[in-house]
């Protein structure tokens, strides 16, 4: 499928942290928010809006698209199943491109009527010709709030990959999770089936290739108060040479941030996010600029944009060395 997006060239700097061999550099009270309330209950209301910018969001989407496997390049893909993405603090919408929304969100080969959305701030309209009854790519997600879920397009694949307007959902492909309650991604026994991964089985388990070929987080992993734990159980989930990848911005629910977030510049929260990774068994770190900011928008003069990175890793050999990442008092 060719792209509907354009593919920009990124600012990329490698991060490895300073002390790699050292004890995880962030304690429990750095790790924890001002409202230690249950995020269940901060998040029971649905918010149906975007929490960056439209520009970030396009930009997001342009690099989802470069940069996030497809059925045609992706090596880290076992030829016999489709590309499976994992959106992580997910809600109604992923920002991930045409070309994985239009297959992960038709299930089976529907006329779709012609309609126009905006590139900006909505997923894209269902896909003008007759989808394979088995889409080269699937999304799962996993959030906090299940109205959301159950309206983002690319959870929820449906006749006519319209999932927003109640449609019946072919197959439920998301869960709701509370990460700082329980950090071992547990997905629903028919979603295990589903993937593969017979229910008995431990997501470590040496017969097992990993079921997730990336996942993305946007502008949530500065919620997360045992970040290590679930990044080494998305590292379980993830094929070999699979990949991760954090969006970040500067924006937040400033309550439920953790303490040292709020505290640092910028630059120190995008290695922050490295260390993260690396203490939790991710390799070749990344940082990404993908909306520097002091970029102008492109449809307005202003200079006022959401900047916008992903700080990225790869799932490396199974010997690699890994730290516990243990949060310390």
């Amino acid at each position: 499928m060719a792209s509907e997006l354009t593919h920009p060239s990124y600012k990329i700097v490698p991060y490895q942290p300073r002390n790699m061999d050292g004890p995880f550099p962030y304690t429990k009270a750095e790790l924890t928010p001002t409202d230690r309330s249950p995020d269940t209950a901060f998040y029971s209301q649905p918010r149906f809006v975007t929490h960056i910018d439209d520009n970030a969001i396009v930009s997001l989407k342009e690099y989802y698209d470069s940069e996030l496997p497809q059925e045609s390049d992706s090596q880290s893909v076992d030829a016999r199943r489709p590309v499976r993405i994992l959106d992580i603090c997910s809600s109604w919408v992923s920002h991930y491109p045409p070309r994985i929304v239009k297959a992960a969100s038709a299930f089976y080969s529907p006329a779709s009527a012609a309609s126009t959305y905006s590139p900006r701030t909505e997923e894209p309209p269902p896909s003008q010709t007759a989808a394979p009854k088995s889409s080269p790519i699937q999304c799962y997600g996993t959030g906090l709030n299940a109205s959301e879920l159950a309206a983002n397009p690319a959870l929820n694949p449906t006749a006519s990959g319209r999932a927003r307007d109640g449609e019946a959902v072919a197959e439920k492909r998301w869960w709701v999770q509370d990460l700082n309650d329980e950090s071992e991604l547990s997905p629903p026994e028919q979603l295990k089936t589903s993937l593969g991964r017979q229910p008995e089985e431990s997501p470590t388990s040496p017969t097992q290739y990993g079921l997730f070929d990336a996942t993305t987080c946007v502008v949530s992993i500065d919620y997360l108060t045992n970040p290590t734990a679930v990044l080494r159980s998305i590292l379980d989930l993830t094929v070999p040479n699979g990949t991760v990848h954090l969006a970040i911005s500067n924006r937040c629910f400033p309550t439920k941030a953790v303490r040292r977030w709020l505290e640092i510049s910028e630059q120190e929260r995008l290695e922050m996010v490295g260390d993260y990774l690396w203490w939790s068994g991710w390799r070749e770190i990344e940082i990404v600029e993908v909306v520097g900011q002091a970029q102008g928008s492109r449809w307005s003069l202003s200079s006022w944009n959401d900047p916008l990175w992903v700080v990225r890793a790869r799932k490396v050999a199974e010997d690699a060395p890994r730290s516990t990442g243990t949060v310390t008092t």
